[in-house]
């Protein structure tokens, strides 16, 4: 909704802005809703957070749910075999197994989450824990190079002001992306300029040919701006450089057992669809327990596909673009090696880029 301003001209010869009747309604509408944004952007990490924990959480649930439907149809099926499970199995808590070898997933949420306590040092506290290392395994951990738009852009501004607002394609190419097409070697960088055209359109430049016939590009508007001198010395001769997509931040160990349980998950829910779609090993089964399993079948099987199909087609397409991210970098290093030294500007701390 918009509030409408009519300007008017009053008897002494002022400008009098007259408001329409609903504008107290719309500024306290647009008030709520700037309100109900700010508050949802407080508590998104929060929320975002618990998406995930609940993500690896129903993973266990998962299998518990699984394998406790898988036993009940089993042993419903056979007196015998009841007998013979009562005596292989002890109440202590989620978990299935036989005598002395039982898997308790209680025990491993525990180990995962609780390990520097019996098993060892803590780990970092920038570690993930085991359930959002499942959350990370499937979806990853979110673009690598957050942030470095913005340096780029500051970058390439602190060097135009630099160059009182003209500079060549070769002082921006450690900068700026090279063209996705049109590029079959390193040496032609400086023949193909298109990559020059998002800083023409950010900051308002123009290219113009010299008396000597080279191309510069001219920006009036970073000519006028004052000089930061100390962020010059600071972005001059540096180049920008993407870090590559990470498939997981969990550790190898983590990633084993996110593996393990999702096959484990997977080979639960083949089997409890194989009971389902069998009459004669329902026969003595509760039709409540029946009709829940086959209302809920669906879902699990859905939830354990996610395992393997997401992740493999985000693998096949970080893969594919990180083959793009290092010929970025190469070019843009290539570029900076001929004119300056080689100081990278990226999303990692000054001491982690290679020189």
């Amino acid at each position: 909704m918009k509030t409408m301003i009519f300007p008017k001209v009053s008897d002494d010869g002022d400008i009098v802005y007259t408001f329409d009747s609903n504008v107290r309604a719309t500024l306290m509408s647009n008030s709520l809703r700037a309100s109900i944004r700010e508050q949802f952007e407080k508590a998104w990490p929060v929320i975002f957070y618990l998406i995930r924990i609940s993500f690896g959480a129903f993973l266990f649930i998962s299998i518990l749910t699984v394998f406790a439907a898988i036993s009940i149809i089993s042993s419903s099926s056979s007196d015998r075999d009841r007998g013979e499970r009562r005596g292989d199995y002890y109440d202590s808590g989620p978990g299935f197994g036989m005598g002395f070898f039982r898997f308790d997933l209680f025990d491993f949420f525990f180990w995962s989450s609780f390990q520097n306590t019996y098993y060892g040092p803590a780990p970092p506290k920038n570690e993930l824990n085991f359930l959002e290392a499942i959350f990370s395994f499937v979806f990853g951990d979110g673009d690598p190079n957050r942030g470095l738009e913005d340096k780029r852009w500051r970058a390439v501004a602190a060097t135009i002001r630099a160059n009182n607002g003209a500079v060549t394609a070769e002082q921006l190419a450690p900068l700026l992306d090279p063209p996705e097409e049109g590029i079959k070697n390193q040496s032609e960088t400086n023949v193909d300029e298109s990559y020059v055209i998002p800083a023409l359109l950010r900051f308002q430049g123009r290219p113009e040919v010299t008396a000597d016939g080279d191309i510069i590009y001219v920006f009036p508007e970073m000519s006028k701006s004052g000089l930061n001198v100390d962020m010059v010395r600071d972005t001059r001769g540096q180049y920008i450089e993407e870090d590559e997509w990470e498939f997981s931040k969990g550790t190898g160990t983590q990633k084993f057992f996110v593996v393990a349980l999702a096959i484990l998950n997977l080979t639960g829910v083949v089997t409890l669809g194989g009971l389902l779609g069998n009459p004669a090993a329902l026969r003595g089964t509760s039709p409540g327990l029946i009709a829940t399993m086959q209302g809920l079948f669906p879902l699990l099987t859905a939830y354990a596909a996610t395992y393997f199909t997401i992740p493999v087609f985000r693998w096949m397409w970080q893969s594919s673009e990180n083959v793009q991210i290092r010929f970025r970098n190469s070019v843009r290093k290539a570029a900076a090696s001929v004119r300056f030294g080689l100081t990278t500007i990226g999303t990692r701390p000054r001491s982690e880029c290679r020189s």
